[in-house]
């Protein structure tokens, strides 16, 4: 993990923090988002498991959220993606 520096002016205990992230779209071979609940055959957070895989073969349930579509200014990413943090 490690702060950003934010409008400069050096770190504070205040500034935020980030991770490595992954961030993973899911599409269908027709290109429809099956990360998204209203589309049929989509999947649920429910049906989706994480996990980290340790060399003795254990398996480590992740936690993991599933963003919506969104705007950025005048960017939009249209599709709903499936969020990790990395810093297990």
């Amino acid at each position: 993990m490690q702060k950003n520096n934010i409008g400069g002016g050096g770190l504070c205990a205040c500034s935020p923090i980030t991770e490595p992230e992954l961030k993973l779209v899911i599409k269908s071979s027709t290109g429809a988002d099956l990360l998204n609940d209203k589309i049929a055959g989509a999947y649920s957070k429910d049906e989706i498991k994480v996990f980290q895989k340790s060399a003795d073969g254990t398996e480590t349930p992740v936690n993991f959220s599933i963003r919506p579509p969104f705007s950025y200014g005048e960017e939009k990413f249209n599709f709903s993606s499936l969020f990790v943090g990395l810093n297990f």
